[in-house]
């Protein structure tokens, strides 16, 4: 995430480096919109160059009125380990209740029975899929749309079965 986020903040820099503005602040305002999605990253330097417009097309002459003043700006990201670690800090809690006890599984067992789950709803995912529920718009009777499931949930059992003697 930090890398993703890093690629596009970049992007944006680029983009606003290339931008020139009427005024400083308007230039400020622009970079603090940037600094503002900043999750992980933090400026490490920042300059405002100005930039004098002059009338008309090609090199200035010596002697020539500035029309107006436009400025740019230019900024370099770091990451900053400390927003980084808060993050991680925050997303490495787990919390998992249950009525087991602990004698009977440890935290770590818990933890891996429960995200073995996963792989079992998984195979009930289609049943839920709007796919099969307009099969049984088509299915009048109860019995019919009971039976239609019965042979889903059969079906479920045969490629669970499959698909553990394949591993």
């Amino acid at each position: 995430q930090v890398e993703r986020t890093k690629l596009s903040i970049k992007k944006e820099l680029f983009h606003l480096q290339a931008q020139r503005f009427a005024c400083q602040t308007d230039a400020q305002r622009a970079l603090d919109k940037i600094t503002k999605k900043m999750k992980y990253h933090q400026l490490a330097e920042k300059s405002v160059i100005e930039h004098k417009v002059y009338e008309g097309k090609g090199r200035p002459k010596k002697d020539a009125p500035v029309k107006r003043i436009e400025w740019q700006i230019t900024a370099e990201i770091i990451e900053s380990a400390d927003k980084i670690n808060d993050v991680v800090k925050q997303k490495s809690c787990f919390v998992l209740a249950t009525n087991i006890d602990k004698k009977t599984l440890s935290p770590e067992e818990l933890l891996k029975h429960y995200k073995a789950q996963s792989e079992v709803e998984k195979g009930f995912r289609f049943l839920k899929d709007p796919l099969f529920f307009v099969s049984s718009l088509f299915i009048k009777k109860p019995s019919r749309i009971d039976a239609l499931l019965m042979v889903m949930t059969l079906s479920l059992l045969v490629y669970s079965i499959a698909q553990r003697r394949m591993r």
